[in-house]
């Protein structure tokens, strides 16, 4: 099994992946066109297997229409970094990233342009066949009874990859500027089942999946066990199961609040799952390795967010710290077993 990580979370300020946020906060835009470089902490990134490469911090792209910066791309090619993973642009991103802003739920030659050009620079920084690139199915006001843009979209993206690359549409959390496609994963299963492609499949994420978990639970009348012992996680992969082709992988605490609004998306390490919870936590890992096409394409992303950069300007409230990031490496590695 590789385990990765984006280079964005190992190493403490990376200039050459977040020219836009330094130029958003200077002020000075120039900085966005900078070839800049920093190579990552070695030690730090060799205790994982390879990159999963975030395009919406890279810095690669520019304008409305997200054209590729190919001077900047080469520079990355060059750290020969093993890049298994891309993360194609998403909604409701931060201002400084907002040309990179993709909502898959909308039918415009916009939205398709971005995504040619997101899988053009994947393409020429994939070190193998069958590299996989991430996208989140959309965002809508209301949970909707079709999914025509996103559908259209996605047979576009499929286009694009041709057969270099593998598209995996992610489940998502639950949201209160609108309804992310995918939350249910019915939504996924009927978007997979209409577009049959051996070249798209579903990314699996464990935290998001605890997060709707709650408002899944009260949908369908499951008792509070269903959600304590993880068991929406389990269903999910036994509903998809050869169709989930790649997971991110994090905690989070919704299954222990009363209200779901309380807490989102959180990306925690591993370490803080309480000691009682580990044996269900392990069987959902061990359950999407077996029974899943994650045994055939042998990878998965431990999303864990630093907490902290340079120890004190807080980037993700419950973020990780380099400790923890290692630790839950450890974790992840045990319960994923031989």
């Amino acid at each position: 099994m590789k385990y990765l990580i984006d280079p964005n979370y190992v190493t403490p300020l990376p200039y050459s992946l977040l020219s836009d946020t330094l130029a958003y906060v200077t002020g000075f835009e120039f900085i966005r066109d900078l070839n800049l470089t920093y190579r990552l902490n070695e030690k730090v990134f060799s205790e994982f297997d390879g990159a999963d490469f975030n395009l919406v911090l890279s810095g690669l792209f520019k304008g409305e229409q997200n054209e590729p910066r190919w001077k900047k791309v080469e520079k990355i090619k060059d750290e020969e970094w093993d890049m298994y993973a891309f993360h194609g642009g998403h909604e409701l991103v931060n201002e400084q990233f907002k040309h990179m802003e993709t909502n898959l739920a909308e039918d415009t030659d916009l939205t398709r342009q971005k995504i040619r050009s997101q899988i053009q620079v994947a393409k020429e920084l994939a070190n193998t066949m069958n590299t996989i690139i991430v996208y989140h199915p959309g965002m809508v006001q209301n949970k909707p009874t079709n999914f025509k843009a996103t559908l259209k979209n996605l047979e576009f993206a499929l286009k694009e990859a041709e057969n270099y690359m593998l598209i995996a549409i992610e489940n998502m959390p639950r949201c209160n500027k609108g309804y992310y496609i995918g939350s249910d994963y019915r939504d996924i299963k009927q978007i997979l089942k209409e577009i049959n492609s051996p070249n798209l499949g579903m990314c699996f994420d464990w935290g998001h999946a605890n997060n709707y978990a709650k408002t899944f639970a009260q949908e369908t009348n499951r008792k509070e066990e269903y959600i304590k012992n993880f068991s929406h996680h389990k269903e999910i992969i036994e509903e998809l199961n050869e169709k989930i082709i790649y997971a991110h992988i994090h905690y989070n605490r919704n299954h222990l609040i009363a209200d779901p609004s309380e807490r989102e998306d959180e990306h925690m390490p591993l370490t803080r799952m309480k000691v009682e919870e580990i044996k269900n936590y392990r069987e959902t890992i061990r359950d999407l390795v077996k029974k899943t096409s994650i045994k055939k394409y042998d990878m998965m992303m431990l999303e864990l967010i630093p907490k902290k950069v340079f120890g004190f300007y807080t980037i993700w409230p419950t973020g990780s710290t380099r400790k923890e990031q290692y630790k839950s490496l450890e974790f992840l590695k045990v319960f994923v077993g031989k």
